[in-house]
C-alpha cells in the first residue's frame, strides 16, 4: 500500500473594515478587531485582512467611537446583513470581507428638524459632540457657536496598529460657521500612550470636499495638547477656507508646547474683513499664527490676505546662548515655508518669516500699488525679508480731489 499523503491545506482571505453609514465614508465611526488561526493585527480604525485556514473559527469585533453606535456586520458597505452582534464568530468556508457598520447615535445629538438648512435656521452647537456632528454631516450647511467650553473625548491608542494622533473634526461639504460668542475646545492631557492626542480641531481636505466660511464677531479657540506634532486650530490640507471678521486662535491652554492658528499646507485660504489669526505657546522655540506651505509638499496652495491681523501669544519668554551671546526666541505672525501663491493686500502682522524655500523678499507677495510699513516706516517690499517687526500693508489714498458746486 502507498503511504498516506498529507491533505492539502486551504487558506482564505478574511477582511474586517470600518464604515460610517451616516456619512457614507470608510475609516470613520469606530474600530474593528479581527482574529484568525494565523493571528491578529489588533484594533484598527480602518481595518485589515488576515489569512485563515479552511474549517477554523474567525472572530471579528466592532467598537463604536464616541457619538456613534454599532449597527451590524455587512458583506460589503451596502450588502446583506451578516450579523447584528458586535462580537461575531464564523467558520471559514471561503473568502469573506465584512464591514462593521456604524451610525451616529441620535440619542447623543438631536437637532430640531430642518436645522442647518438656511442662514436663518442654523444648527446651534453647545458641545464638542454637537459641533463634530454638524461639521461632519454634509447635509447640514449652517452652523453657529456661542460661548461654548468643552473638552475633546479620550481616544484609546494601540501602538501596534497606528500612531497616537487622532482626527478631531473633518469638515465635510459646504459649511457656514457663525461665531456668535467665544468657543473654546480643549485637547485632553495625555500622559502616556494609552490614549491618542489631537493635532488640530478642524481639518479641511479635498476628499471631504471641504468648503468652510467662518464669520461673526466671536472667536474659535483650540487649546492644543500635543508636544511633538504641528498643533493648530485649523489644518488646511485641501478644500477652501475663508475667515471673515472672526478670530481663530491656537492656544497654549494646556501648557503643552505650541499651537498655530492656521496651518495651511495646500488648498485655498482667504483672510478678510479684519479677521484675526492667533498662535499660542507656553515656552520654547518661536512659532507663528499662520503657517503657509510646507517643505516637501508641492501641491497647489493659494493664500489671499485681503484684510487680516496676525500675532502670537507667548506665556514665557525665553532664548538660547550661541557663541556667548544670548539670543531670544522670536515668534512671527506669518511664516512662509515655500514659494506658494501668497497674495497680500492689507494686513498687520507681528513679524513675518521667509524660510529657505520661500521667496527672498516680500516683493513677491505684497500686491503692486499697496503701501508697506515696517515699525511704521514706509519700506519697499523688495528690500524686506524676514523681520520680527510689525509689518503693515494697506491701500494708501494719496490724492483726493473734491469739487463743490456752489449754488449761483
Amino acid at each position: 500500500e502507498s503511504p498516506a499523503r498529507d491533505m492539502p491545506v486551504t487558506t482564505y482571505s478574511i477582511g474586517a473594515y470600518v464604515y460610517d453609514d451616516t456619512l457614507g465614508v470608510n475609516d470613520s465611526g469606530g474600530r474593528v478587531y479581527l482574529s484568525t488561526d494565523t493571528g491578529t493585527d489588533g484594533w484598527s480604525n480602518s481595518g485589515y485582512i488576515k489569512e485563515a485556514t479552511e474549517g477554523t473559527t474567525v472572530t471579528v469585533s466592532a467598537e463604536a467611537a464616541e457619538g456613534y453606535k454599532f449597527v451590524e456586520w455587512r458583506q460589503g458597505t451596502k450588502g446583506v446583513t451578516i450579523s447584528t452582534e458586535a462580537n461575531y464568530e464564523f467558520e471559514v468556508t471561503g473568502h469573506k470581507y465584512l464591514y462593521a457598520i456604524f451610525q451616529e447615535d441620535d440619542t447623543v445629538v438631536d437637532f430640531p428638524e430642518n436645522a442647518g438648512s438656511s442662514v436663518d435656521n442654523p444648527v446651534v452647537c453647545n458641545s464638542y459632540l454637537e459641533f463634530k456632528y454638524a461639521m461632519e454631516n454634509p447635509n447640514i450647511y449652517y452652523v453657529a457657536l456661542g460661548d461654548v467650553k468643552d473638552m475633546l473625548p479620550y481616544v484609546p491608542h494601540d501602538p501596534e496598529v497606528d500612531d497616537n494622533r487622532a482626527t478631531a473634526i473633518v469638515v465635510r461639504g459646504n459649511k457656514d460657521l457663525n461665531l456668535l460668542g467665544d468657543a473654546i475646545f480643549t485637547c485632553p492631557i495625555v500622559v502616556n500612550y494609552d490614549y491618542k492626542t489631537y493635532e488640530q480641531l478642524l481639518t479641511l481636505t479635498d476628499a471631504a470636499n471641504s468648503k468652510l466660511y467662518i464669520h461673526g464677531k466671536g472667536s474659535l479657540t483650540f487649546e492644543g495638547g500635543n508636544m511633538y506634532f504641528y498643533n493648530s486650530a485649523i489644518k488646511v490640507a485641501g478644500g477652501n477656507l475663508t475667515v471673515d471678521e472672526a478670530t481663530v486662535r491656537g492656544s497654549n491652554g494646556n501648557h503643552s508646547g505650541y499651537c498655530y492658528g492656521i496651518n495651511a499646507l495646500y488648498g485655498s485660504v482667504s483672510i478678510q474683513n479684519d479677521a484675526t489669526i492667533i498662535g499660542g505657546l507656553y515656552e520654547g522655540h518661536g512659532i507663528c499664527a499662520l503657517s503657509v506651505g510646507s517643505e516637501g509638499i508641492e501641491r497647489s496652495l493659494s493664500i489671499s490676505i485681503w484684510d487680516g491681523n496676525f500675532y502670537v501669544e507667548r506665556a514665557v519668554e525665553g532664548g538660547y546662548t550661541f557663541g556667548g551671546e544670548y539670543i531670544p526666541y522670536v515668534d512671527y505672525g506669518i511664516s512662509v515655508e515655500n514659494d506658494c501663491g501668497l497674495h497680500i493686500y492689507s494686513m498687520t502682522t507681528e513679524g513675518i518669516e521667509l524660510n529657505r524655500y520661500a521667496a527672498d523678499t516680500l516683493d513677491d507677495y505684497v500686491m503692486d500699488g499697496y503701501t508697506m510699513t515696517v515699525d511704521s516706516v514706509k519700506t519697499s517690499p523688495a528690500s524686506c525679508s524676514t523681520t520680527d517687526a510689525t509689518v503693515e500693508v494697506y491701500n494708501e489714498i494719496s490724492d483726493v480731489n473734491i469739487h463743490i458746486n456752489s449754488p449761483v
